[in-house]
């Protein structure tokens, strides 16, 4: 949800045309004009405040203001965009957390490891980041613009489907070739120093792969 686009939102910005003395107001001739915008971006950004503040303004307050600045919604609208924020909050919060995992995780991990992490990671966070973009988001953007980002989608997708495919057979590989050395192993045809060498091989090839 954009929360630009909630009611309360829209009622401010026709407040803050009234109140640069635009005739009949809408979202978008207050958008064209400079004062007007002007306004409605101080309100909005009043309002989003009141909704950040969790602990210090009620659903109530914040419903009273907005109403003294001429946007008269209901509770639950109000509610609505609180929420947004909310779940933004939450999302950082578990994002610092991560944060903080990710770098106890890479403590003390070979430079040549921790390279071939970190472009995995960023390759999945940049596609992840382009999947979420909003239409609006594109909306300057020329077409040779809009056609290489889509190009760029495409090759992280296939690269991340790619990557994760790859492990899966890995995975299959080493079970597969751990039970066969073992079937081996058990007829006594190889010694339990061999054997252990060879498992330790596997998994330092399939470190490397």
């Amino acid at each position: 949800m954009n929360i630009r686009h909630s009611k309360a939102h829209e009622l401010l910005a026709i407040a803050a045309g009234k109140a640069a003395g635009l005739d009949a107001p809408t979202s978008e001739r207050v958008a064209r004009s400079k004062p007007a915008r002007a306004e409605r971006d101080r309100l909005w950004g009043e309002y989003e405040k009141r909704l950040r503040d969790f602990q210090g303004e009620t659903l109530e307050g914040i419903q009273a203001w907005l109403e003294s600045q001429g946007a008269a919604v209901s509770l639950s609208s109000v509610n609505r965009d609180r929420a947004v924020y909310k779940q933004q909050a939450e999302r950082l919060a578990l994002s610092v957390k991560r944060t903080q995992e990710v770098l106890a995780a890479v403590d003390g991990m070979a430079e040549g490891d921790l390279l071939k992490a970190s472009r995995k990671l960023i390759g999945q966070i940049v596609m992840e980041y382009f999947l979420g973009l909003e239409a609006e988001a594109l909306g300057d953007a020329t077409t040779a613009q809009t056609i290489r980002l889509m190009e760029a989608v495409g090759t992280l997708s296939k690269s991340r489907a790619e990557t994760e495919v790859l492990e899966e057979r890995l995975v299959d590989l080493r079970a597969e070739t751990l039970k066969a050395v073992g079937a081996v192993a058990n007829k006594g045809r190889v010694k339990p120093a061999t054997r252990e060498a060879i498992y330790k091989a596997i998994d330092e090839a399939l470190k490397g792969a």
